[in-house]
């Protein structure tokens, strides 16, 4: 909530796409029972959303069409509504659609999406690529993995050093089921400055954690057979 303890905008965005945790949801849901002006910019953002679903999508959906492989529109349409903000003024503040760096259409090979989350102190922010983020911010996932099965989740540091976020500890990627997975846990930054990038994998079979950072650590992250990663690059730096 915002220092006057009312909902803010995004995260009534958060709330309308179900990426806020159990708790904060709970709590946003009791705040909009009892606050008349927070239940109206929730009413508000909402109709924006069902207006840029309606009108703005359904014109663009053909040319669309007209540029994408049929498989792809399909998983295009599918996840849309994880795609849209609330409001139509804050278009694409609310989720990360990123891009494999060697597929520009959509961003989608093999139908792997992710979305990034930060929370500051109370602040719970989509970031994007180039977002400003510092030490002590925390971050956290939410993958689709299309037609994949397996995700694992790494990152190439200002220092150049490379870590697996996901899964924590783990020795090779993690089964993901069909649909939105918000993944367990948050990632507190640490204090080495510069510019981060996220790499996730998504893959038919398990890669091998060792595989991820031999090939990262090379500067080679589209070197393993197959697979594609979406990149997502942030600037770490102090507040």
């Amino acid at each position: 909530m915002n220092d006057r303890g009312h909902l803010s905008s995004p995260e009534l965005d958060l709330l309308h796409a179900s990426a806020l945790s159990a708790a904060e949801k709970a709590a946003a849901e009791a705040h909009l029972t009892s606050c008349a002006s927070c239940r109206a910019l929730s009413e508000e953002l909402a109709a924006d959303r069902a207006h840029f679903q309606r009108y703005v999508f359904a014109r663009s959906l053909p040319k669309i069409a007209e540029r994408v492989r049929p498989s792809l529109l399909e998983r295009f349409a599918a996840g849309w509504k994880l795609l849209v903000p609330a409001s139509v003024v804050g278009l694409a503040l609310l989720v990360v659609a990123l891009r494999p760096a060697a597929d520009p259409e959509l961003g989608i090979k093999g139908g792997g999406n992710l979305q990034v989350f930060a929370r500051r102190e109370e602040a719970v922010f989509p970031v994007r690529n180039g977002t400003r983020l510092a030490p002590g911010d925390r971050i956290r996932f939410v993958v689709d993995p299309g037609t994949s099965r397996f995700v694992l989740i790494a990152s190439v540091d200002g220092a150049g050093k490379v870590s697996v976020y996901f899964p924590p500890g783990g020795v090779q990627s993690a089964p993901v089921s069909a649909g939105r997975n918000e993944l367990p846990r948050s990632i507190e930054l640490d204090e080495v400055l510069g510019t981060e990038q996220l790499f996730a994998y998504f893959s038919d079979q398990p890669l091998t954690a060792q595989d991820v950072v031999d090939a990262l650590s090379r500067g080679e992250p589209n070197s393993l057979p197959g697979v594609r990663p979406v990149v997502l690059d942030f600037l770490k730096e102090r507040r």
